[in-house]
């Protein structure tokens, strides 16, 4: 059922697509509702393909409680909730994530009131603020290039890469790459400096975000 549907939603992707490219000029707010109807099922859903969410959750419990997630792996806070639904994999591992990332994490935890379900549910709010920010800066990057911006909307937040791996599965490139194309468009619209200030919390997400900073300090630099 999952991949059937998968099919389906890629084949219509396309077919708007082409009838975009067919009809220049269309209005990207009517791509984002398209967007918006296609991810609320999946916000419904259960985190799909991925158990990187439950990961997260257990790291924000971590640093709720002081607990270093670089020196420690999730399996540190024994048999509670947090750490019953991660993947085993990562239960040994420390974080590889960013200060902007973790800070957030546990800030969120606190927030739930370190109630596992209510924490999950913010931590895939949090990714759907990253896609929000990609859908708002894409328009702006798209018309510097001289390209349709509803078209770039769609290939981008509306891929169903996008939409299944960043939105069904709550994974935090979303929010990573959300904060380094708001860097780009507001370095673009506003000023470099800002612009670097936002590419810098993107890599304190993940850390191939800093390319956002070397690059904008390069064209700072002339």
């Amino acid at each position: 059922l999952v991949f059937g549907g998968l099919i389906l939603m890629t084949r219509v992707w396309l077919g708007f697509l082409r009838a975009l490219r067919d009809n220049p000029g269309f209005s990207v707010r009517r791509v984002v509702l398209v967007v918006v109807i296609w991810a609320v099922p999946l916000l419904l859903a259960p985190p799909l393909f991925s158990r990187d969410v439950y990961t997260y959750a257990a790291q924000g419990e971590m640093v709720s409680h002081h607990i270093n997630p670089y020196l420690y792996g999730p399996n540190v806070l024994g048999a509670t909730s947090f750490n019953a639904m991660n993947d085993s994999v990562w239960s040994g591992t420390e974080s590889p994530y960013g200060p902007t990332f973790l800070t957030t994490d546990g800030a969120l935890d606190q927030i739930s009131g370190h109630q596992i379900l209510a924490d999950l549910v913010l931590l895939r709010l949090l990714e759907v603020a990253g896609v929000a920010l990609m859908v708002a800066a894409t328009p702006t990057l798209a018309r510097s290039l001289k390209h349709d911006p509803a078209h770039a909307v769609l290939i981008g937040a509306g891929s169903p890469l996008v939409l299944l791996s960043l939105v069904a599965g709550a994974h935090n490139d979303a929010l990573m790459i959300g904060l380094l194309m708001a860097g780009l468009a507001v370095a673009k619209r506003v000023g470099t400096v800002p612009g670097v200030i936002l590419c810098a919390l993107a890599a304190g997400v993940k850390s191939p975000a800093a390319l956002g900073v070397l690059f904008l300090g390069w064209v700072w630099a002339g």
